[in-house]
């Protein structure tokens, strides 16, 4: 979702958090490369809850194909539970 080498926005995002919740810190730094830290309640239910409004969006929009590539990534790659989303078919 972000630029893992975009520092600023990291520490900006990290910034934006640390004011309002406390450790263990929403995001990682990794072999120079950041990542959410997806063990950090308040950043998994935030997490939880964009993936499922942008996949929302895109289904408003008729978007099926994207509405299912976008649940998939937050399955596979954010670790967002299946049942957060149930069935993206197309009606038609």
């Amino acid at each position: 979702v972000l630029q893992p080498d975009d520092a600023e926005t990291w520490q900006a995002l990290t910034q934006c958090y640390a004011a309002i919740i406390s450790p263990p810190p929403v995001v990682r730094l990794a072999n120079g490369r950041y990542s959410l830290n997806t063990a950090n309640e308040h950043m998994r239910a935030d997490l939880n809850a964009a993936c499922r409004g942008l996949a929302e969006v895109m289904l408003q929009g008729q978007r099926w194909e994207m509405a299912e590539q976008m649940r998939n990534i937050a399955i596979t790659r954010f670790g967002c539970s299946p049942s957060l989303f149930g069935s993206f078919s197309n009606p038609q």
